[in-house]
């Protein structure tokens, strides 16, 4: 069985017992808690008390106590003496996480696909994008890996998921009708329609039974069976309606990305090495 990295000892430690720290969860973990909102910031809680919080999660196992407040000494000096300009900014509420969470969100992500490419490749493009005006370097670096982890980890249970719901539907496929031989909704066409038609908002001034005459394919189901979908569908978009509006506040007013459109990232880089190229 591989062991984890964050185990393995590091050759220039002192210590025996202290780990390879600058290439370990804790140090990514513990400098996240000294940002700004983080549990640490503005040092009002000592190493002890620190050490009790955090010593029994997964990302310090195999963190001894003098290595832990050697560590968190070092780093604390650390953010003292960042000059004002390279401070980390808060990014639990800031418009560059939203952001950056978007562009790494599959399929339409920007970032999809691009996981080869180095923060200091990326950061030629995000530096000059609306959000990340006052996000260091050092920070975007950070959060970039932080995130990359945690966008990837979901993607492969995903997977899973979808491999383990797959092998259900062979042993026991989905059918169009129920016992009584009427139409089940999510299985018709139906359900798609009613959907496309209420974010156009084609069912403004109608009742149920006037939206249902509107369409074939509505009248496959009874009265009260398509009222009780009409009613849901209507709230469906009200509430992604919500979300979507609790997503622009995130991005401060930062318009999203467009899709189907040529990746802005790619584009730049084609556009550096064609003004490389004409420099040489």
């Amino acid at each position: 069985m591989p062991i984890p990295y964050v185990l393995v000892m590091s050759r220039k430690a002192k210590n025996p017992k202290f780990i390879d720290w600058r290439n370990s969860h804790a140090r990514d973990h513990l400098l996240q808690d000294l940002q700004p909102g983080g549990f640490l910031h503005n040092n009002t809680i000592d190493p002890e008390a620190a050490f009790e919080h955090d010593r029994f999660l997964e990302d310090f196992r195999g963190v001894c106590w003098e290595q832990f407040k050697a560590r968190l000494r070092d780093h604390r000096k650390q953010q003292e003496n960042l000059p004002k300009k390279k401070k980390f900014i808060g990014w639990r509420k800031s418009a560059a996480r939203e952001i950056l969470l978007q562009d790494l969100t599959p399929p339409h992500g920007i970032l999809v696909g691009l996981d080869e490419m180095s923060a200091e490749s990326l950061w030629n493009f995000y530096k000059t994008e609306e959000g990340f005006a006052k996000v260091p370097f050092e920070q975007f670096k950070l959060r970039l890996k932080d995130h990359r982890k945690q966008t990837n980890e979901h993607f492969i249970l995903s997977a899973r998921e979808y491999e383990f719901l797959q092998h259900d539907r062979a042993i026991t496929p989905r059918t169009e009708f129920d016992e009584d031989g009427d139409p089940i909704w999510h299985m018709h066409d139906a359900a798609k329609l009613l959907r496309d038609d209420v974010e156009k908002n084609l069912h403004d001034g109608k009742t149920p039974s006037q939206m249902q005459s509107t369409r074939t394919e509505y009248k496959a189901f009874q009265d009260n069976v398509f009222k009780n979908q009409f009613y849901a569908a209507i709230k469906r978009t009200k509430f992604i309606n919500y979300l979507e509006m609790k997503r622009n506040l995130k991005r401060k007013g930062i318009k999203m990305r467009e899709r189907d459109v040529p990746n802005p990232i790619l584009e730049k880089g084609k556009e550096s090495e064609k003004d490389d190229g004409m420099q040489n």
